[in-house]
């Protein structure tokens, strides 16, 4: 977010130096995380700075960075500023990952509200969705 906030301020220089840092730490840690993370504000700056080809890179070396692992949202924050990207060069890779970041929202959202009403599935929450139909009738009032 400090970098989003520095471009948004035109302070690419402060958001190349928040890179830096954020690279310095992701280095010394393990998580894949902080390098997917480092990897989108390198991606981020690039960008801002019209630098395609470096940009396209660095969202690419971050959705590698999770290639295994569960983080949704960042994936598809990933995969979307990556279609970003691409929309002018290659408008069908674009669409694609655009498409691929509305997806993995989505599922993480379906996943959480299956998780708050301790349910596996769909299937089940559609079959639960029709028990509290039938038990508890809609009324109509005059």
């Amino acid at each position: 977010m400090l970098i989003e906030a520095q471009l948004a301020l035109g302070d690419a220089a402060a958001a190349e130096a928040s890179v830096i840092l954020l690279d310095q730490i992701a280095a010394a840690r393990e998580p894949p995380v902080l390098a997917a993370r480092a990897a989108l504000a390198r991606g981020m700056v690039a960008q801002h700075r019209s630098q395609r080809d470096a940009a396209r890179e660095a969202f690419e070396y971050g959705l590698a960075a999770l290639a295994d692992f569960r983080w949704p949202l960042l994936l598809a924050e990933l995969r979307l500023r990556l279609g970003q990207v691409l929309a002018e060069p290659d408008a069908p890779a674009a669409i694609a990952e655009a498409r691929a970041a509305h997806l993995r929202t989505i599922e993480h959202h379906v996943s959480a509200i299956l998780a708050k009403l301790g349910l596996r599935s769909r299937a089940e929450a559609a079959v639960y969705a029709a028990s509290l139909e039938t038990a508890q009738p809609l009324t109509a009032e005059a």
